[in-house]
């Protein structure tokens, strides 16, 4: 059974972060998140962000540095940042957020590491 995740806090941890292909073909920067806690307990939170102009980039470097894995979160080419978001994910794995979800990357905020 599908469930629908409300906008609002959660306590998460990162499940999955990759760099991947809409069905048409665009770069995609994927997140999902796995609830810790509650009544949405062990449900994921899904988002993306289409990364093909600067300020799409901008929004999804400024959501992967809130999530203070250490790196320098640039780009340079998608090839490069396909291998920095998994060496990201790598590095948070077992962190765990506070995270406010409001639906998209642009608009998600991560409040604290826990």
């Amino acid at each position: 059974m599908k469930r629908t995740i409300d906008n609002g806090t959660y306590k998460v941890k990162v499940d999955n972060l990759l760099l991947t292909g809409s069905d048409n073909g665009k770069p995609i920067v994927f997140i999902s998140f796995k609830i810790l806690n509650g009544q949405n307990k062990n449900s994921l939170i899904f988002t993306n962000q289409v990364i093909t102009k600067g300020f799409q980039i901008h929004i999804a470097n400024e959501f992967l540095r809130s999530l203070d894995s250490g790196f320098d979160i640039t780009f340079d080419t998608y090839s490069q940042y396909g291998q920095l978001l998994m060496d990201v994910h790598e590095a948070i794995k077992d962190n765990k957020y506070l995270i406010d979800y409001q639906g998209s990357i642009s608009k998600t905020k991560v409040q604290s590491m826990l």
